[in-house]
């Protein structure tokens, strides 16, 4: 690509900005004991998915990095385990860790 070409590119992304999300990765953990983690995410960021990335359990979200941030809680529940009632849980994912277990990630839903 020529100077004048990766130029032009800039600009029109600048001219963008603001309009697109950045996929940001957020780690959860590693299961086990772990059964509910706060994480900060910027306000309406779309959940993607969960899956295991070097033995974490890892949440992937498109973001908008420039917006506020809220907690979002998330709940990481083991098969066989109980889940809570009273709390609204929305499935996001199950993920099987290196070691065979099968965890099943929940978002709370605040009402």
């Amino acid at each position: 690509m020529d100077i004048e070409n990766g130029e032009k590119i800039m600009a029109i992304l600048e001219r963008l900005k603001g309009d697109y999300y950045t996929i940001y990765k957020y780690v959860l953990g590693s299961g086990g004991s772990t059964r509910v983690v706060e994480v900060e995410l910027p306000l309406a960021a779309k959940l993607l998915s969960v899956k295991m990335q070097r033995d974490k359990i890892t949440l992937w979200a498109a973001v908008d990095p420039e917006v506020r941030k809220v907690t979002r809680r998330f709940w990481i529940l083991g098969t066989g385990w109980p889940v809570p009632k009273g709390i609204a849980l929305e499935p996001l994912d199950t993920v099987l860790d290196p070691r065979g277990y099968v965890w099943h990630i929940f978002v709370e839903v605040v009402i």
